[in-house]
């Protein structure tokens, strides 16, 4: 025998004859064994060529059995060999019957194993060492080891054996498929027990023997084989598949990690779930669900993560005979952390406290107390009396959640004691309905406590089934004062009389008894049962209003005296302002009633103590930030003096005649009632910019004797007539600020005034450099010297004398008035530094650098080199003047007409911009205009778009600006505006039969287009106004001719052509037509078709009024004539024409028709009846707030001039007798 070592080299070693042991070195030898029976090694280098040739042989490819590395050649040769493989090793076992081993401990590196020519008629397989010292036993187990695979473009099949870190080793059977590999290509161990139980030690695949073994998994992932007996798996904290074999095994899930078992069988394999702490099949069921692959899944979460038992079985199948449970424990106590995991309790009467995380609470049989504080749980109770119990931890936040799945009524119940809530009422105000679609339609009922942003509770009941047995309530008693300590959350009353304060975006909630609940911005307000005060102090501003969810007019009432109002007069005047500067809006901004503002009476509110006397009060807003939300400062009806701060301020009088001083920042000032005196005084460190909203014209007066403004020719030079919402405004402007007057400028006399004083001496007045400040003398020789800012500079009396600026610095655009006396002009340059043009005596002083100062009343100009004389005369001045036009159908051609006018004709043309911005109403018009030279007036027209819409009347702005040949008459020179109105002369209700009908067809009846339209038509949003039989005849005369006014006839042709011809079907309405010419009443009385006649034949060339006036609304909208008149027709139209239209009442805004198609209550109760419809809205409905017209329940007044719509006085008018 020869024993042949290598070294590192790459070498070849031969044997002999013998029975030789060659041992390779550190290179890639060449080894070859020759007879005998050799044993022949590579080394521990890798990539050597070995071969056994004849003889039983045994052939590693590295240096022994249990470690071999990759890459080297093996062929076995003639004989029985025994080859060891590594990973990447290519062998063959040549002739006889050869032997493939695996390595004992985990391979290195490589690829598969690849055997070229394995014999399954007489090669094997080695799987008797492959876990240390114990193997695979039996064949059973093996057949899990191999597939069919392709390898290097081969097909074979693979043997695989997982190892520990990751590693596996494959035996690659080139040409061999899986199906010809039986129990005899296989060596097994055959073992039958294994008494000290199989433990991981280094392979991933862990295999039991032929007995009862005990196969326990790891951290790592694993496969643990059972093979036969009946043997027991315990899966690991990885993920492990668990296949037991043949006998009654039993799979056990640690409670930890994911556990596939492969091979359930029912009726002999079990699983333990003891682990899991689940007591019993019913609370398995909670836990289980359907895999997506086929199978079920048992899950729940742990500290850890989740922790799942997959199982082949389908879900359906499973019973608890499949099952090891728990012990049922009795009463226990679970308390959770701060994690998400899920909380299995026992069968009997256990407390379960939940924690702040996501928790799935499965409580068991048994009567369990559940606490649930600021976590998101799901609660399954199980069978038993339940009781969830909400705790007051987290609860401040709103960041909890519960889904109570399994409610059931008359057994749980919800304990609510700790969040204050008292009654089933107020639990119904926090929850809402929700459906559930899924293969049964669920209904839930949420209950979402403020704050958060999440729902609280959510119970599988349909709310409706809910009592007050289901709760367990707060019920003292006893009076509470609840004042909130945080932004948001929420408050609770209880049964007593409560007072509850929130501090913005909360909800309070009084419950029973006489609450007083106190918001703040964004509080929402629920009184509940009682007669409830609602208040506000509004310390976080205006803007954000408290909203008051339940207010009930007779029972509860708004207590104004936080704001120091005395009466309900002074209220009215604050709802209804429209602020000049921004808008307060009481209802809108500071407290939400959700009632129309119409219908507050006195008895609604409580209001602040008034005992008649005067009182001084400020102001004590100290925030900037409050420009455009002033808290009001209130008087009483005494004589008050009531004094702003620097910022912004609401200061309202009252009754009494009284003092308001406006002192600086965006101040808004009501007299009310009484002779009031608005005191203007310019701020020292700010601007005051105040606003007079009731002036009353020789009652109240406006003191300016803190300004400069010392005469009533300087008021008007210094003043803006300004257009707002809120009618005409009088904009006086002064050194420090400016203020508005609600009035028109054109009835102002000096007499609204207390101007300042208005010396007789010398003044020498200057203004700031980059101040905008007006100066004005007095009745003396005075100065004014301006800068380079644009200003107006008034002269007044005496013979002044003007500086404009100078040419170091900038000229401003100045307005200058000499006034009487011998005035000048004096110019720090040159003449040859300005143009001087003078038209209509009116000049015009023009800079190099185009600066430009208007000039009149003044007689001289001096410049450095000469003086210019300037002729006096009169100045033209011009006034706008807006008409008023009907808008007329579509395609009709209408003008609206501006007329501007000067107050005297101008020895040369005047010019100016004329625009007028595009609307829905009117076309753009953008123009030069001029008035010749001795004319004195000019009209301008803009076009107007015909509609048949209803609608309301259309007001137009026209602005004239770049004026040149005269003065504004109304400002102090920057620009001149006008309103026009285009009237509204279509009137239909929002709904009538015949137009449903028309407009939707195969409608039938008229009770079934009443229904259709209840029922479905108005959600769906069917348009139900646009035609009118009577109209369609009267617009179209050649199907008058044909069908007279026979409505079906008409509503046939309309559907079948007129419709789709865009004819036009609404906007005349014979007795509306009748009602406002009552020249044709008195001729033709109610008689329609004559009217009709007469609009065809003469009306609508004449212009005539057509639409307007409806003797039903006459009669619903005045309930004095409809309790005279009943709906006689012509009685209405009679009293319409000699009182009515004079008079202004209210002749269009309700329709019978529309009133019980959007009311169906009423249409169940009185049908078409009209005479019912009108009586109740009279009684009932309008007070009520109902619809009646077109989406608003008041009436309509049409605003343009009488004679605008055809109306023609008669004085010898009487009645006549229908």
């Amino acid at each position: 025998m020869a024993l042949i070592n290598g070294t590192s080299a790459a070498e070849t070693l031969t044997g002999g004859a013998e029975n030789d042991v060659i041992t390779g070195g550190g290179g890639r030898d060449q080894i070859s064994g020759g007879d005998g029976k050799d044993t022949l090694s590579g080394g521990g280098g890798g990539g050597a060529t070995i071969k056994g040739e004849a003889g039983d042989d045994v052939i590693y490819g590295d240096d022994g059995i249990g470690y071999v590395r990759s890459g080297d050649n093996i062929q076995g040769g003639e004989g029985n060999d025994h080859l060891y493989v590594g990973r990447s090793d290519t062998a063959s076992g040549g002739t006889g019957s050869d032997v493939f081993h695996f390595p004992r401990y985990f391979p290195y590196s490589g690829g598969m194993a690849i055997i070229t020519d394995f014999d399954v008629a007489s090669d094997r397989i080695d799987l008797t060492n492959i876990s240390g010292e114990r193997g695979i036993a039996s064949f059973s187990v093996a057949k899990d080891l191999i597939s069919a695979t392709t390898y290097q473009g081969k097909a074979g099949t693979a043997v695989t054996v997982n190892y520990d870190g990751g590693t596996s080793i494959i035996l690659f059977l080139e040409g061999v498929t899986a199906s010809q590999l039986t129990v005899a290509n296989f060596l097994v161990t055959g073992a039958t027990s294994n008494p000290s139980g199989i433990f991981s030690t280094g392979l991933r695949d862990l295999y039991g023997t032929l007995g009862n073994d005990s196969v326990n998994g790891s951290v790592n992932d694993e496969r643990l084989y059972g093979d036969a007996g009946n043997d027991t798996l315990f899966g690991g904290t990885g993920t492990d598949t668990l296949i037991g074999g043949a006998g009654n095994d039993v799979f056990v899930h640690s409670g930890d990690g994911a556990v596939t078992i492969q091979d359930f069988e029912q009726g002999s394999d079990r699983i333990d779930l003891r682990e899991f702490g689940v007591r019993d099949f019913t609370m398995l069921r909670e836990i289980m669900t359907a895999a997506p692959a086929g199978g079920t899944v048992i899950a729940t979460r742990g500290i850890f993560g989740s922790d799942r038992l997959l199982v082949g079985t389908e879900i359906s199948k499973l019973t608890a005979a499949d099952f090891i449970f728990a012990p049922a424990d009795y009463g226990m106590r679970l308390v959770a952390d701060q994690y998400t995991s899920d909380i299995l309790a026992g069968n009997g009467n256990d407390t379960i406290t939940g924690g702040s995380g996501s928790n799935f609470i499965l409580a068991g049989a048994g009567d369990d107390r559940i606490i649930v504080s600021s976590g998101f749980d799901t609660l399954v109770g199980g069978s038993g009396k339940d009781v969830l119990v909400f705790s007051d931890a987290g609860y401040s936040y709103g960041y909890r959640g519960t889904y109570f799945r399994d409610f059931t009524q008359g057994e749980d119940r919800i304990d609510l004691r700790a969040t204050g809530i008292a009654s089933l009422e107020t639990v119904k105000q926090l929850g809402f309905a929700t459906i559930i679609e899924g293969n049964n339609q669920v209904t839930e009922f949420v209950i979402d406590l403020p704050g958060g942003g999440e729902a609280d509770l959510i119970l599988a009941i349909d709310p409706t089934r809910l009592t007050a047995a289901d709760f367990i309530f707060e019920d003292s008693g006893t009076a509470r004062t609840v004042t909130a300590t945080s932004y948001g959350g929420a408050l609770y009353g209880g049964l007593g009389d409560d007072v509850l304060r929130g501090l913005g975006e909360s909800w309070l909630y009084g419950d029973a008894g006489n609450d007083t609940l106190t918001g703040d911005g964004g509080d929402q307000l629920v009184g509940g049962s009682g007669r409830d005060v609602f208040r506000t102090e509004m310390r976080s501003g205006l803007n954000n209003p408290v909203k008051v969810i339940d207010f009930k007019q007779g029972e509860d009432r708004i207590d104004l005296s936080p704001w120091g109002i005395r009466d309900f007069a002074t209220f009215s005047m604050i709802l209804a302002d429209d602020r000049l500067y921004g808008r307060l809006n009481f209802l809108a901004q500071v407290m939400d009633v959700g009632i129309p503002s119409a219908r507050l009476t006195a008895q609604d509110f409580v209001y602040a103590a008034d005992d008649g006397r005067g009182q001084w009060l400020t102001a004590t807003n100290s925030n900037s930030s409050n420009m455009f939300n002033p808290v009001p400062v209130v008087g009483g009806s005494g004589d008050d003096m009531i004094r702003g701060s620097r910022y912004a301020d609401w200061l309202v009088g009252g009754a009494g005649n009284d003092t308001l001083v406006a002192t600086g920042g965006e101040d808004v000032l009501a007299g009310g009632a009484g002779s009031d005196i608005f005191v203007i005084v310019p701020a020292t460190n700010s601007s005051t910019f105040a606003s007079i909203i009731d002036f009353t014209r020789g009652i109240d007066k406006v003191d300016l004797s803190a300004t400069s403004i010392n005469s009533f020719q300087a008021l008007l030079a210094s003043s803006n007539a300004i257009l707002q919402a809120s009618g005409n405004v009088v904009r006086i402007e002064f050194g420090g600020g400016a203020v508005d007057i609600r009035t028109d400028r054109s009835k102002l006399t000096a007499a609204d005034f207390i101007f300042a004083s208005n010396p007789t001496g010398s003044l020498h007045l200057t203004s700031a450099l980059s101040g905008e400040m007006n100066l004005f003398g007095g009745a003396g020789n005075d100065t004014l010297e301006g800068s380079q800012a644009s200003q107006l500079l008034f002269g007044g009396d005496g013979d002044d004398s003007f500086i404009p600026g100078s040419t170091t610095t900038a000229y401003g655009n100045d307005t200058i008035i000499g006034g009487a006396g011998l005035d000048r002009v004096i110019f720090n340059d040159t003449s040859s530094f300005w143009q001087i043009a003078t038209v209509n005596n009116i000049t015009t002083a023009s800079s190099v650098r185009g600066e430009k100062t208007l000039i009149t009343g003044v007689e001289k100009l001096v410049f450095n080199d000469r003086t210019i004389d300037l002729s006096g005369g009169t100045v033209p001045t011009l006034k706008l003047s807006g008409g008023a036009v009907r808008e007329g159908q579509s395609g009709t051609a209408a003008n609206l007409a501006f007329t501007a006018t000067l107050s005297a004709a101008g020895t040369s043309d005047v010019s100016f911009s004329f625009t007028v911005r595009a609307s829905t109403t009117v076309d753009a018009v953008i123009k030069t205009v001029t008035i010749p030279a001795g004319s004195t007036s000019v009209t301008v027209l803009v076009p107007v778009k015909g509609d048949v819409l209803v609608e309301a009347d259309q007001s137009v702005l026209a602005t004239v600006t770049d004026l040149s040949g005269a003065l504004f008459a109304s400002s102090n020179g920057r620009y001149l505006y006008a309103t026009g109105t285009v009237v509204n002369d279509d009137f239909q209700a929002g709904f009538s039969v015949e137009a449903y009908r028309a407009l939707n067809g195969g409608l039938g009846s008229d009770a079934a287009a009443m229904q259709d339209y209840i029922a479905n038509g108005r959600a769906a949003g069917k348009v139900a106004s646009g035609f009118d039989a009577e109209a369609y005849a009267a617009f179209n005369p050649e199907l008058y001719r044909s069908f007279g006014l026979n409505a079906s006839a008409l509503l046939n042709h309309f559907v079948s052509t007129g419709r789709t011809e865009g004819r036009v079907a609404e906007g005349f309405d014979a007795m509306a037509y009748a009602a406002l010419n009552p020249d044709l009443f008195g001729a033709f009385g109610t008689n329609r078709q004559a009217l009709v006649e007469h609009f065809i034949t003469s009306g609508r060339a004449e212009g005539r009024a057509t639409a307007g006036f409806d003797a039903e609304a006459y009669a619903a909208l005045n309930p004095d004539l409809f309790r005279v008149f009943g709906l006689n027709e012509w009685a209405l139209i009679s009293h319409y024409i000699q009182f009515g239209r004079a008079e202004g009442r209210s002749a269009i805004g309700f329709s019978a028709e529309a009133y019980a198609a959007f009311n169906s209550d009423l249409y169940n109760a009185f049908g078409l009846d009209h005479a019912a419809l009108v009586r109740h809205y009279v009684d009932y409905g309008r007070g009520e707030g109902r619809l009646a017209y077109n989406g608003t329940a008041q009436g309509l007044v049409p605003t343009a001039p009488l004679d605008l719509l055809g109306y023609v006085p008669r004085s010898d008018f009487a009645y006549m007798d229908a």
